[in-house]
C-alpha cells in the first residue's frame, strides 16, 4: 500500500511536466516552404516522416501508459472509496493517501477536479497548432476558470491557509495567461506589466515557501 502511494504522489506531481515531454512529438511547426513541418523540440526531424511516425507511436504509448492511466487510477479510486469505507477498507487510505489526504473527507472526490484540469493545460498546447495559439490560450483560459470556482466556492483544502494559496496559485495562473494572450502574434508586452507579472509569482513562490518552513 506504500509503495502505491509513493507511485502514485509521483505520478500526480510531476503530471504537468511529463505530460508535456510525452506529447512532444505531436508539436510541429511549419516551413516557410509550403508542406513541410517540423518538430518544435527537435527542428531536424520533419513531421510526417518514418522517424517522426515512429516517435508518434512511441508517443500513443506513453499517453496511455501515463496520463491516461492516471486519469483512470483517480477516477476509479474516488469511485472506490466509499464503498472501500462502507466495506471497512482502509487500506485505500494508505494505497491512495496521494489523492484524498489533501482534502477534507466532504470533498475526497475534488482530486478528479485537479488531475483533470492539469490533464487539459498539458495536452492543448500541444494539440492545437502554433497558428491557433490565441485558440489554445483561450481554451486554457477558461479550464482555469472553470477549475478555480469551484476550488473558492467550496474551499476543499483541509486548512484555511492551502485553500487561499491554491486560489493565489491559480489566479497568477489566469493572470499570466490572460496577459500572454497579448503577445500571442508577436506583440512585445511591456516593461512595466511584465515586471507586475513577476511579483505575482514570486509571491506565489515566497507564500509556499514560508509555509514550507513554518511547518519544518
Amino acid at each position: 500500500d506504500g509503495l502505491c502511494n509513493s507511485c502514485g504522489e509521483v505520478l500526480v506531481e510531476f503530471y504537468i511536466s511529463v505530460t508535456l515531454a510525452i506529447f512532444a512529438p505531436f508539436k510541429c511547426y511549419k516551413h516557410p516552404t509550403p508542406g513541410y513541418s517540423s518538430l518544435k523540440k527537435y527542428p531536424s526531424i520533419l513531421c510526417g516522416e518514418s522517424e517522426h511516425q515512429s516517435m508518434v507511436t512511441l508517443a500513443v504509448l506513453g499517453i496511455l501508459a501515463y496520463p491516461v492511466s492516471t486519469l483512470v487510477v483517480t477516477f476509479w479510486s474516488t469511485w472506490y472509496h466509499p464503498r472501500a469505507m462502507a466495506k471497512n477498507d482502509i487500506g485505500i487510505l494508505v494505497r491512495c493517501h496521494f489523492l484524498f489526504n489533501r482534502w477534507t473527507a466532504e470533498f475526497y472526490w475534488f482530486s478528479i477536479f485537479t488531475v483533470t484540469r492539469n490533464f487539459f493545460l498539458a495536452i492543448l498546447p500541444m494539440v492545437i497548432s502554433q497558428e491557433n495559439v490565441d485558440i489554445c490560450a483561450g481554451l486554457m483560459l477558461i479550464v482555469l476558470v472553470v477549475s478555480i470556482v469551484p476550488l473558492m466556492w467550496m474551499k476543499p483544502r483541509r486548512t484555511p491557509t492551502m485553500n487561499r494559496l491554491d486560489c493565489y496559485i491559480s489566479f497568477v495562473q489566469i493572470i499570466v495567461l490572460g496577459v500572454g494572450c497579448m503577445s500571442a502574434y508577436g506583440t512585445t508586452i511591456s516593461t512595466p506589466l511584465s515586471s507586475m507579472l513577476a511579483v505575482f509569482v514570486i509571491i506565489a513562490f515566497l507564500a509556499g515557501g514560508l509555509m514550507f518552513l513554518f511547518k519544518c
